[in-house]
């Protein structure tokens, strides 16, 4: 009976500390909500959250082509293979019928629109950053329309016209631009890319699309190092 009560309160021990490592640790999401890799990776990293509630994350927008000048119809070739690439692996959909138009490939409306919601909504930052990524791969909405987040916004219940005149300012750009920043700063060049800060000291955790399982076995091995 002692023996069974000595290893009850050892694992308490051992898991209170890991509570605690968690805590004590800040996560980096950097990504691009236009991104395809980035929607890729929605349900490993929608699970790897959801294991670790004790952690605090941090949403940065990279930046994959801010001010971009080039039509989705001139990249179709190079997009398709990668989209149709993305659906064969993890399974996501995706509409394809945004190829034949000549839209730019502009990504930083998509990010400033997630700066925004952080800014203003930062416990919904996640499922707006999911919902824009859906908006887009899924249904093709216009990516420069303010009324595609709008309507997002609404649908979370937040406040749209505080997001709308946030968006439409220069303070929205100067926010997104804050984030682009950031991410070079951390050397994210590629997304997503997911980095564990503890203390000082930053720690990779990965850099291009892996699964939940694998994501679990490296933090793990973070959270043991001294």
């Amino acid at each position: 009976m002692k023996s069974l009560c000595f290893l009850v309160l050892l694992l308490t021990g051992i898991n209170m500390n890991a509570q605690k490592a968690q805590k004590e640790m800040t996560l980096y999401y950097i990504g691009d909500p236009m991104c395809s890799w980035c929607y890729g990776f929605t349900n490993e990293w929608s699970a790897f959250v959801a294991a670790h509630p004790n952690v605090k994350f941090i949403y940065l927008m990279g930046g994959l082509r801010p001010d971009g000048t080039e039509s989705m119809a001139s990249l179709k070739d190079f997009l398709a293979e990668h989209w149709h690439e993305i659906n064969q692996r993890t399974g996501m959909e995706f509409k394809f019928d945004i190829l034949q138009n000549d839209i730019v490939y502009n990504t930083e409306p998509a990010c400033r629109a997630v700066a925004c919601v952080k800014a203003l909504f930062p416990s919904h930052t996640l499922s707006f950053f999911q919902r824009v990524q859906k908006s887009f791969y899924q249904y093709n909405n216009n990516p420069y329309a303010t009324a595609t987040y709008m309507s997002i916004v609404s649908d979370l219940g937040l406040d749209s016209d505080a997001f709308e005149k946030l968006f439409l300012s220069a303070d929205g750009r100067k926010l997104v631009l804050q984030d682009f920043e950031k991410a070079r700063e951390l050397g994210a060049n590629g997304f997503p890319t997911v980095l564990v800060k503890a203390g000082d000291q930053y720690y990779t955790l990965t850099r291009g699309y892996t699964t939940a399982l694998e994501l679990m076995q490296r933090f793990k091995t973070i959270l043991s190092k001294p």
